[in-house]
């Protein structure tokens, strides 16, 4: 017989051993993971910051376009066109809206962080499920996805490269030009002050303002970024309507196409991230062209409605696209007659909707400033005969380049430059859009929906002609983009008949899929080598510094900012040559009209005369841009040689306190 085990005091303890080696466990992985990292850290502070920073901006972009899409969703209601299109004119919808109610609230004073979240966050609690929805209707990618061929597979893929790519700039500090001029000088500005306020020293404050509302909003809920990201986000709603739209109306691998070639425009790729508002004016323009050729489809009045919306929408967000407003009613007069009594009455309800709906902005500007086209055409307070003669820039004219501008504006093009006296169309389209849809309207001309879209584009042309002819600014291919929706389906219709060619043992399609691939790819390895030059996944992790990111793309502007910011909190600094000033204090005041010294002078006042000026308005400082003042003495006729004389003067009698390798100098103005 065995002997019983004793009973030991311990034994009670046993049912916990269990517990005991688990927390033990846990302790000795904390001790010996703790001790490692906080010897060998993996993580600066820094960088812990700027991570959390890009998640906000992401979060807090990606959460507005949400809500903009949900209000969209609610309102329109429309079963019949492809998933993708009615994203598309849902987000355009909601955005229109979101914008005019942000007007409202800055008009009332009500600009700050606390109502800028607040009116996010009760959007989303009234319409998650809209928004949910609307979001879901991405899933049309997938569906365009199968259908497509390898060909257009591969297409996608690059689109969808280029597309990240951009993404990634956006979440990076803004540096395109007309973003730190005004497209967000304006809006911080306006979250500075706590409301919708004029702001007389800069001539685009009279430009229609939807897409810097929209900013400020964003501005408000988190920072400039955010502002850019919410502008990709526009225009990937503008590429998302495009491919559901060309794939419906011509075909899947066409969509491919189609968005490959205006991918392909550098303009358009570096203004997704740019923060900048054609992309904006693009997004209606792809609405009111989806409405009119659905009011073509089904003959419903709602259709008609929409179609004046957008084009009050497209009104709202750029001045230029107002052509879609006549281009509108000459499609409905052209394709029914205009013999017909009804069509001019569906004509004009279309043009008069649409001036109502814009009504409201003219009435502000007019309010502010005793102008509705303000600085335009005629002198007010802020803008003299002599201000509105030299902004105009009497400067070369179109000329012979109108016969052949397609071709003249694709390959002269170039963002910026002039070349062998060619006027500067301030945009590259990229190669693909003139050698697809020109061919698309040509063969489907026949077509009625070739048709219209050969109109649009004509118009466009005529447009740069007349415009470009009272100004030389208006030659700026992106003031057009409204009309880029036209083009693009044109070359989807052009790659669909283009494609189908074949003759003696060659396919046509075969070596334009090679040419498309290699117009795409070169792109895409251009974005790639932007990525790697400027780094801005390092400065969103906070490997590289956001002073040397702004260096690298900006130059001296960058470090001339630094310099004004570190000036005592009373300076003031006043600009000449330069009308950037997003990254100045509030107090500087830049050039934004560039004619500055040219206005002091028209009063032929001497250097001693405008130096008392200058001090007797608070200014403490001076900024001047001597690359861009260069520029003026070289290129600008309107200028004197006892201008410069006195400028030189001037500069003599004022101590230097910076000189940024002659582009950027800072001077005392104490006496």
């Amino acid at each position: 017989m065995s002997k019983s085990r004793q009973n030991y005091p311990l034994d009670s303890w046993i049912p916990y051993r269990s517990i005991a080696i688990l927390l033990l466990g846990l302790a000795w992985s904390i001790l010996v993971l703790v001790g490692y990292y906080f010897v060998h850290k993996p993580l600066v502070a820094d960088q812990v910051v700027a991570v959390v920073r890009t998640i906000g901006i992401s979060f807090s972009a990606l959460a507005l376009t949400g809500l903009a899409g949900g209000v969209g969703y609610r309102l329109l209601k429309i079963q019949s066109l492809n998933p993708l299109e009615r994203f598309g004119l849902q987000a355009a919808l909601g955005w229109a809206l979101l914008g005019i109610a942000w007007l409202l609230v800055g008009l009332l004073g009500g600009y700050s962080r606390m109502l800028a979240w607040g009116g996010l966050v009760l959007g989303w609690f009234i319409l998650w499920r809209e928004i949910l929805s609307w979001g879901s209707l991405l899933k049309g990618f997938v569906q365009l996805w199968a259908e497509a061929s390898c060909f257009g597979k591969t297409l996608a893929a690059l689109a969808g490269c280029t597309i990240s790519g951009q993404f990634m700039f956006a979440l990076a500090p803004p540096v395109q030009w007309d973003a730190l001029m005004y497209h967000l000088e304006l809006p911080r500005r306006y979250l500075a002050a706590g409301r919708f306020e004029f702001v007389s020293w800069n001539p685009y404050w009279g430009q229609p303002q939807l897409g810097e509302l929209l900013y400020t909003w964003g501005m408000g809920l988190f920072a400039a970024e955010t502002a850019a990201v919410i502008g990709w986000t526009i225009q990937f709603a503008l590429l998302a309507g495009l491919v559901g739209l060309v794939a419906r109306r011509v075909g899947t691998n066409s969509a491919w196409v189609a968005i490959s070639a205006l991918l392909a425009g550098n303009t358009f790729r570096w203004m997704m991230s740019g923060a900048y508002v054609d992309g904006l004016a693009a997004l209606y323009g792809l609405a009111a062209l989806v409405s009119l050729l659905a009011w073509l489809d089904e003959r419903q009045q709602a259709w008609l409605w929409l179609m004046g919306v957008f084009a009050g929408c497209a009104l709202w967000s750029k001045l230029t696209a107002g052509l879609m407003v006549p281009l509108l009613a000459i499609a409905i007069l052209g394709i029914d007659g205009w013999k017909s009594w009804a069509n001019w009455r569906r004509a004009l309800q279309v043009m008069i909707l649409a001036l109502l709906i814009y009504l409201p902005w003219l009435a502000i500007v007019t309010a502010w400033t005793g102008s509705p086209v303000f600085p335009h055409l005629w002198p007010t307070t802020y803008t003299s005969l002599e201000r509105l003669a030299f902004f105009a820039r009497g400067e070369e004219l179109l000329g012979g380049q109108a016969a052949w501008l397609p071709l003249a504006a694709t390959w002269f093009g170039v963002d910026g430059a002039r070349v062998s006296g060619m006027v500067t169309y301030g945009a590259d389209l990229g190669p693909l859009l003139v050698l697809l849809a020109v061919p698309g309207v040509i063969i489907g001309r026949k077509v009625r929906m070739i048709r219209l879209v050969m109109l649009w584009m004509l118009a466009g042309w005529l447009a740069m002609v007349v415009f470009g002819g009272l100004s030389p600014l208006l030659f700026q291919t992106r003031l057009y983009f409204v009309l880029t929706p036209a083009a693009v389906l044109a070359v989807g219709w052009g790659w669909k008949e283009l494609s189908a060619v074949q003759t003696i043992g060659i396919r046509l399609g075969r070596v334009l899929a090679v040419l498309v691939i290699l117009v795409v790819g070169l792109c895409a390895w251009q974005d790639a080598l932007a990525l790697v030059r400027f780094n801005p996944a390092g400065v969103l992790t906070g490997v590289y510094p956001k002073q040397a990111y702004l260096e690298a793309r900006l130059g001296g502007y960058a470090a001339a900012m630094r310099a004004v910011q570190s000036l005592p909190p009373e300076a003031r600094t006043l600009f000449l040559w330069e009308p950037r000033g997003l990254y100045a204090p509030l107090s500087a005041q830049p050039d934004a009209w560039i004619d500055r010294w040219f206005l002091e002078r028209r009063t032929s006042r001497s250097a001693p005369a405008i130096l008392d000026s200058w001090r007797s308005q608070g200014f403490t400082h001076l900024l001047v841009y001597r690359s861009g003042a260069e520029f003026e003495r070289q290129e600008r006729g309107e200028y004197r040689a006892i201008d410069w004389q006195e400028f030189d003067r001037l500069i003599a009698e004022l101590p230097s306190l910076l000189d940024l390798d002659g582009v950027y100098q800072l001077y005392s103005l104490s006496p």
